[in-house]
């Protein structure tokens, strides 16, 4: 009900948990009617005060390796603090959140007891072994601003696929290839992909190279 795509640049891959946890601590204090009014005032200005001893939402999030634990938890907690002044709630202590640095993405989940690879093991055993979870965020935020081209309702972007899509970005960096023209077109040629991720991401990554021999000749 309070999401329209106004809030894009907050509600995505980076950033989306965050604000969902956010919107958890509206509804706790009864106060979610106020939410759309708070992300309004958050966009035009609340994003840049500072909060003490910590800075401010936009500081922390220009900063690189943005989903380590530490960040995470000073992010939250600054906007812990914008929503209590805006709600004008007084704490004694604003406690600092302990939000995990982990994602969806980053977890070894299990389907019907079969454990299931996580998207940074899945890079590693099929691009690059030696990659970071900062390399792993900043594949997240080249796919996120990849996205920006392409329709965001597409079968593609459905969570079963990240995994072959953070690998081909991961491949892309690796062999320094500019996925901007490959991307969007490739979505506007595909509407499905493989369920096998490891199939997909071969066959992502012929189409890409095809791609870059016909931009080439």
């Amino acid at each position: 009900d309070v999401y329209d795509g106004n809030f894009n640049t907050y509600f995505n891959r980076k950033n989306s948990f965050l604000f969902i946890t956010l919107f958890h601590k509206f509804v706790e204090v009864g106060c979610e009617d106020q939410f759309y009014d708070f992300m309004n005032e958050f966009e035009s200005d609340l994003r840049s005060k500072e909060i003490e001893e910590i800075g401010s939402y936009d500081d922390l999030n220009s900063l690189t390796g943005t989903k380590g634990k530490s960040v995470i938890n000073k992010k939250m907690t600054v906007l812990t603090a914008l929503m209590n002044e805006y709600l004008g709630i007084q704490e004694e202590e604003i406690a600092e959140e302990v939000v995990d640095a982990v994602e969806v993405s980053d977890v070894t989940e299990e389907v019907d007891g079969t454990p299931v690879i996580s998207t940074i093991d899945f890079i590693k055993e099929n691009v690059n072994a030696d990659t970071t979870e900062d390399d792993l965020s900043f594949y997240e935020e080249i796919f996120d601003d990849l996205t920006v081209a392409v329709d965001n309702k597409s079968k593609l972007l459905e969570p079963e696929n990240m995994k072959s899509l953070l690998g081909l970005v991961a491949y892309s960096i690796n062999n320094d290839i500019d996925l901007d023209n490959w991307f969007p077109d490739f979505f506007n040629r595909n509407t499905t992909y493989k369920v096998d991720q490891k199939e997909n991401l071969t066959y992502m990554i012929n189409d890409l190279n095809k791609f870059l021999e016909v931009s080439a000749a």
